[in-house]
């Protein structure tokens, strides 16, 4: 009996090993590849592209590189081919938009494929933007139907992964080794193939990049080719500790990466911010000459005729116009200045000389020169000249700039909530975002002093310092039973404006006011259309006034010299005018005259006319606000005026900066000035509602 169950078992087992070892070799056939491996198209084209780099992006990705070269671009590209080609190390710095990540990020691919380049590494100044462009090589493995043709064995196993979900093909038998994670592609390991085994990964230049070896087949592979890409942002380059720390780590560990006695290819592909940045130093000559620094500019010369001027002036009404328009198209919003520049072309490009071209949109401009202009006008002088023509200003900083403490002592003695008794008017602002709604309530008199009433979020906040994000008590948790991002804004808004507008406030004599006028920020994300109808809907809407605030630069038209029309209103930087679709006025200014405007404020000695004060007689009672008021910088900058542009430093809020600067137009728009005069010395025993035109 027992040899009987023994043998049974036996036989049970031999069938089970033949079913497994049946299913395996089904397994393991769905996995082979090298039957399906497509074969080679056009070797012919295949040869040329590899022979030239240029050719290779003029190949297989047209879509990519659909306009014609500068002469830049092809200094670029030679370059870079000659980089990968024998160990050469170069800086290149071109305008925004140029295309300059995606032609190397194609070549690396044509190093890999030469098999020029066994392990290329990509360093950006975040891990993130590294893998973003890892992502986009591995899209092109996938998609480009014309590499796939001629590139089979390099593209098809990333083809059959994507499709089947499956990591690990077989290629005669034999394990392909492709690997797509962590922020490492490993290409197959396939006869035949020059990529075979190769390996491309992605890191931040502040992770680790000590000891970056790899196997392939069996060899130890280092680092050949490396491409930093923008390796700094803003907050890098105004730090000069972090640009030296870069700076030693490119020159010390990225390059070592090779190891001892050897070198690598590296392409920088940078944008200077500032002067004396980790970009402008690489790119200089004399500190750096083994990086052959090159620089390219967006214009070789701007053009010098007047026209411009009326040019911007008429583009800036266009825009403003365009905000009511619904005009979800590629058409122009600016015809008028597209008609002006047409018909006075020869004369408005007297002087000016692009250097690429074919960089404009056709379908909204009629050459780069015009396009070069928009920027300018839309981005600043100063914007462009770093980031467009790689050349920074230096900025200067007077005595514009606020520390808290001296905000802080800044104070009325007055208690919060409560009215100075000189003050006359009550004015409100309010900025938008999707956690809270911050706003300010201000007091002035006649002659444009100020006192910070009260200030707050919405809804309010238990805890004295916190952040947008860290709030606990958001506009969400206070309408549980509203779901979505507009229901939820309109909310807010409605919410907010009604009790500021409701609420009494109680001068030092007794007398009882009310905020008089209420500006709020309309310019926030996608929720324009949103707080338009949530004002539209209000029964306080007379007494609120919709804003969008721009920084206006040193090169344009200030908004003071603007052509008045007929059924708008023009004040000191800003201009109202109405908003067809909701019979609303709109509030249109310059963010940096108000911010310079606001800071003055601040600076000027309490007790005299124009000053800004705090409220209450507790110098910590304000740290949290002035935190806001000194989270941006103020400086200089001299073109065809001189003004002061304002910039967010990094890490910092400054919506209650917003929301107070704000409340100050609501008092200018309605009449009070910095210097006492007829109009303004006018009192009204309460606010005048205003009508559809009239404010």
């Amino acid at each position: 009996m027992v040899q009987q169950t023994t043998w049974a078992a036996s036989t049970y087992q031999r069938k089970q090993n033949r079913i497994e070892l049946r299913q395996q070799k089904l397994y393991a056939d769905a996995r082979e590849i090298s039957q399906d491996m497509p074969g080679i198209v056009n070797p012919v084209r295949r040869a040329a592209a590899l022979k030239s780099l240029r050719i290779f992006l003029e190949t297989y990705f047209r879509k990519t590189f659909d306009k014609p070269w500068s002469d830049d671009h092809l200094k670029v590209i030679e370059r870079i081919e000659a980089a990968i080609k024998y160990d050469r190390q170069i800086a290149l710095a071109m305008p925004r938009g140029s295309g300059k990540t995606s032609i190397v990020e194609t070549a690396v691919l044509w190093a890999v494929f030469n098999g020029f380049r066994r392990y290329p590494l990509i360093v950006g100044a975040a891990e993130e933007q590294a893998n973003d462009i890892l992502e986009a090589i591995v899209e092109e493995l996938r998609t480009n139907e014309l590499l796939l043709e001629d590139f089979p064995y390099e593209c098809y196993p990333f083809v059959v992964v994507g499709r089947q979900q499956q990591k690990r093909p077989l290629f005669n038998k034999k394990d392909i080794k492709l690997k797509i994670e962590n922020g490492t592609i490993v290409f197959a390991t396939i006869p035949g193939s020059k990529a075979s085994g190769a390996k491309i990964r992605c890191v931040g230049i502040t992770g680790n990049l000590r000891g970056k070896k790899a196997k392939n087949q069996g060899e130890n592979v280092r680092v050949d080719f490396v491409m930093l890409d923008d390796p700094q942002t803003d907050e890098d380059a105004e730090s000069d500790r972090r640009t030296k720390q870069r700076i030693k780590k490119i020159k010390g560990t990225i390059l070592g990466l090779a190891g001892p006695g050897k070198t690598l290819a590296l392409v920088a592909c940078v944008t200077v911010i500032q002067p004396g940045d980790l970009a402008d130093q690489l790119l200089d000559h004399k500190k750096n000459p083994q990086f052959r620094g090159m620089k390219f500019q967006l214009m070789a010369s701007w053009p010098q005729s007047e026209l411009w001027d009326e040019y911007f002036r008429i583009r800036a009404e266009e825009m403003l116009a365009s905000i009511d328009a619904d005009n979800q198209s590629e058409q122009c919003e600016t015809p008028r200045a597209n008609a002006l520049y047409a018909a006075n072309r020869a004369e408005m490009d007297l002087g000016g000389e692009a250097r690429w071209t074919a960089r404009f949109n056709p379908r909204r401009e009629l050459s780069a020169i015009q396009h070069a202009m928009n920027l300018r006008q839309d981005l600043g002088e100063e914007q462009v000249e770093a980031e467009y023509q790689n050349n920074p200003r230096r900025e200067t900083t007077d005595n514009i700039n606020l520390k808290e403490d001296e905000i802080c002592r800044r104070l009325s003695h007055v208690k919060r909530g409560d009215v100075p008794r000189t003050a006359t008017r009550l004015f409100a602002g309010v900025d938008c975002h999707d956690r809270l709604l911050y706003w300010v309530v201000m007091a002035v008199d006649e002659s444009f002093t100020a006192w910070v009433v009260d200030y707050g979020t919405y809804p309010g906040q238990r805890v004295r310092d916190f952040t947008l994000r860290s709030a606990r008590n958001t506009i969400a948790k206070a309408h549980k039973d509203i779901t979505g991002p507009e229901p939820l804004h309109y909310a807010a808004v409605q919410a907010t404006t009604h009790a500021l507008l409701t609420r009494t406030f109680k001068r030092e004599d007794g007398t009882e006011l009310q905020v008089e006028k209420l500006v709020i920020d309309a310019n926030w994300g996608p929720m324009t259309d949103t707080t338009y109808l949530a004002i539209s809907q209000s029964e306080h809407k007379a007494r609120i006034l919709p804003s969008h605030g721009r920084g206006f630069t040193e090169s344009e038209t200030p908004i003071s010299a603007w052509t008045q029309k007929a059924g708008t209103k023009r004040g000191d930087e800003w201009i109202l005018s109405a908003n067809s679709k909701q019979r609303l006025m709109k509030l249109a200014f310059d963010t940096n005259h108000w911010k310079t405007r606001f800071a003055k404020a601040l600076k000027t000695h309490p007790g005299s006319s124009g000053a800004l004060m705090l409220c209450g007689n507790d110098e910590t009672e304000h740290r949290h606000i002035a935190e806001h008021w000194t989270s941006e910088t103020g400086s200089e900058v001299f073109g065809k005026r001189r003004i002061h542009k304002w910039k967010l430093n990094p890490n910092r809020e400054n919506h209650w900066l917003d929301s107070a600067i704000l409340s100050l137009l609501a008092a200018s728009v309605c009449g009070v000035t910095p210097l006492a005069s007829a109009v303004a010395t006018k009192r009204r025993s309460k606010p005048k509602e205003a009508s559809y035109i009239t404010v």
